[in-house]
């Protein structure tokens, strides 16, 4: 991707600030705000098309390109999925090393989906 926002990647699990998200729900959809930056996800509009588009972070403007469902499947795993794309939330390449780029990509079967299913945990919010 040519821009220059800071793009989702995958790393291991930490509770740090920079890992936590807040999803903020809008009807069927949610806002996904990275707690450190209080910034949205979204597919850049330019990219909207691209399957392999990164998912990066700006301020929330209302846009469809920056709203999500989550697609629960057996075993408490989700898609994500974004409103304007209808693409998942995609670990590029099904890549398990650090710094993975997240991108968006067109929804597989959920047996041979494991790099677009994620799971949610809980975690006290920072102040």
């Amino acid at each position: 991707s040519k821009d220059s926002r800071p793009i989702l990647v995958q790393n291991e699990k930490s509770d740090k600030p920079h890992q936590t998200f807040k999803f903020i729900q809008h009807g069927d959809y949610y806002v996904i705000s990275v707690q450190h930056t209080k910034m949205g996800l979204e597919i850049p509009v330019k990219e909207i098309e691209d399957p392999l588009a990164h998912i990066v972070q700006d301020n929330f403007e209302g846009e469809d390109h920056q709203f999500w469902k989550l697609e629960k499947q057996e075993g408490d795993v989700f898609y994500i999925v974004n409103k304007k794309s209808d693409f998942c939330l995609d670990v590029d390449l099904k890549l398990k090393d650090n710094n993975a780029p997240v991108v968006q990509f067109g929804r597989k079967p959920v047996e041979k989906a494991e790099n677009q299913l994620f799971y949610f945990e809980l975690v006290n919010a920072p102040n």
